[in-house]
């Protein structure tokens, strides 16, 4: 299948697609009450935030555009994050299922400076 143009050469972007292709894989065995309208719900939609930011910021026009575009979707990891830390807490999520998704999320974030401060040099 071949990715859109603005998808090609950004690893910030298929970081983004395999964190929420993890999440989805996970959310599927939480409780039925978590995974319709809970916290498997909301976990999936700032996976896909982040992904969805990220290719806003790849066609942005300015690059103070592509910076809001980025911190958005850093916010959204970061909330990802934080649902991920709360559903092993809850023991929806094992601990090394959680290990590697937080390692991939901690891995997107340095890409995401990376092109936040590429995005701040172009200003």
């Amino acid at each position: 299948m071949n990715e859109p143009p603005s998808e090609r050469g950004s690893p910030a972007f298929r970081a983004a697609r395999d964190l929420a292709g993890g999440i989805d894989r996970i959310t599927l065995a939480w409780p039925d009450e978590e995974r319709h309208g809970g916290l498997a719900d909301q976990i999936r939609a700032k996976a896909v935030a982040v992904s969805a930011g990220i290719l806003l910021a790849l066609d942005a026009e300015t690059p103070a555009e592509r910076l809001d575009h980025l911190a958005a979707a850093n916010g959204a990891r970061a909330a990802v994050e934080t649902r991920l830390l709360i559903s092993q807490h809850l023991a929806y999520a094992d601990e090394s299922t959680c290990t590697e998704l937080l390692d991939l999320s901690a891995d997107l974030a340095r890409l995401l400076l990376h092109d936040e401060i590429d995005a701040t040099r172009k200003s």
